[in-house]
């Protein structure tokens, strides 16, 4: 209906205050509720959070819809935050394929089992951590080769991948639409 909504969290608590035009949102509205954005177009966000002194201040583009959906700008860098669990190695290997193919990386709490039973090696990355596809298999093929097993089973899980351009996304997602599905607005540009 030409209208969108856009809801501000700040954790553990704070205050928000937030404007459209990006004249300093310290000064901004007091963030009271969902923001009303009206039309179609590309809008950003301009939000500032305090609380006891620590202060932050992010902007957030808020796409075009079109169709009803957001679109994804081909051009600019893509992030999708969702935790996903590859559960085979099947999937596993297919992903990582098309992560070398799109130049995807994975972050935000990556897991990593090869194995089952008592004969695996398991290994976790922080949040802080990003990976391309190359060094997860490298921790794959070294984790086989320790175990003295070549086709030992294989499960990843990641909060988050990013590519380049909403393009490679796109291809990215393409590749694995049976393992990965994600929502156009589920990107972050």
């Amino acid at each position: 209906m030409g209208k969108r909504s856009v809801a501000l969290d700040v954790k553990p608590r704070g205050q928000i205050r937030w404007n459209l035009d990006g004249t300093n949102p310290r000064e901004g509205k007091l963030y009271s509720g969902p923001i009303e954005i009206l039309g179609k177009h590309e809008v950003v966000v301009y939000a500032y959070a305090e609380d006891a002194g620590v202060t932050v201040q992010k902007n957030f583009t808020i796409r075009p819809s079109t169709g009803g959906k957001a679109s994804v700008d081909p051009d600019k860098p893509a992030a999708v935050a969702k935790r996903v669990t590859l559960a085979t190695t099947t999937d596993t290997f297919t992903t990582l394929r098309a992560a070398k193919k799109a130049k995807a990386t994975f972050g935000n709490g990556i897991s990593i089992k090869v194995g089952k039973g008592d004969k695996n090696a398991t290994t976790r990355f922080g949040p802080g951590t990003t990976l391309p596809a190359e060094a997860v298999e490298s921790f794959i093929t070294a984790s086989r080769a320790a175990l003295a097993d070549d086709a030992a089973d294989v499960e990843i899980g990641f909060g988050e991948f990013k590519c380049a351009s909403g393009r490679e996304l796109e291809e990215f997602l393409q590749e694995v639409s049976d393992q990965i599905k994600v929502d156009p607005s589920e990107v972050l540009q």
